[in-house]
């Protein structure tokens, strides 16, 4: 028999938050919008740059009359019509909006998660309870089948307890079936369903 979920509610949301492939996405364009962020203030920042050349001045190959340069440019934005600062707060509007993305999807798959936990524990206790009534059936069934042969029951009585028997075992196949559904959505919503989930 299925053990059921295994585990707390809290250990299936770590797994959900670690797990989800569009939780991956969206923490990623939040990296993203991060890197924009630093390269928006970094163009504040002054540049330096180093350059250099070598040029070989010489008819034939012979001799050797060799220029050398080297240079060092530093490149200071005094004033750019507020245009850097317009695209610093672009970037931190992004990063806004990434990070207001990656609280919302969280908050789904914390919903998701829960949801689908309640449901699998659920689904296993329905087990227990038309397990319990099956052993009940076929403990009825047993004693019908008892008295009807020893003439104390009819067979209405008999037919009776057959369809109830059957009727249970039925419930009984049933919750399994749902239990399994239900542990399968549970793995999907923690993003830990694979080809080898059985």
């Amino acid at each position: 028999k299925d053990a059921g979920p295994v585990g707390s509610v809290e250990t299936w949301l770590q797994e959900a938050l670690k797990n989800r492939p569009d939780i991956k996405q969206v923490k990623h364009q939040e990296t993203i919008a991060e890197e924009e962020l630093k390269k928006a203030k970094m163009a504040h920042l002054p540049s330096l740059y180093l350059s250099s050349a070598y040029e070989m001045d010489t008819e034939d190959f012979g001799g050797t009359a060799n220029s050398y340069a080297v240079g060092v440019v530093m490149r200071v934005n005094l004033f750019s019509g507020l245009g850097m600062e317009a695209k610093v707060q672009e970037a931190l509007a992004n990063l806004q909006q990434a990070k207001t993305m990656v609280r919302q999807f969280e908050l789904a798959v914390e919903v998701e998660t829960r949801r689908a936990f309640s449901l699998a524990r659920s689904a296993y206790d329905r087990i227990r309870v038309a397990e319990a009534a099956l052993n009940q059936a076929e403990e009825a069934m047993r004693i019908v089948r008892n008295r009807y042969e020893s003439g104390l029951f009819t067979l209405v009585s008999l037919l009776d307890a057959e369809v109830s028997l059957q009727q249970a075992r039925n419930n009984y196949s049933r919750s399994i079936y749902d239990q399994k559904v239900a542990t399968a959505q549970l793995h999907l919503a923690a993003g830990v369903i694979d080809e080898t989930f059985r």
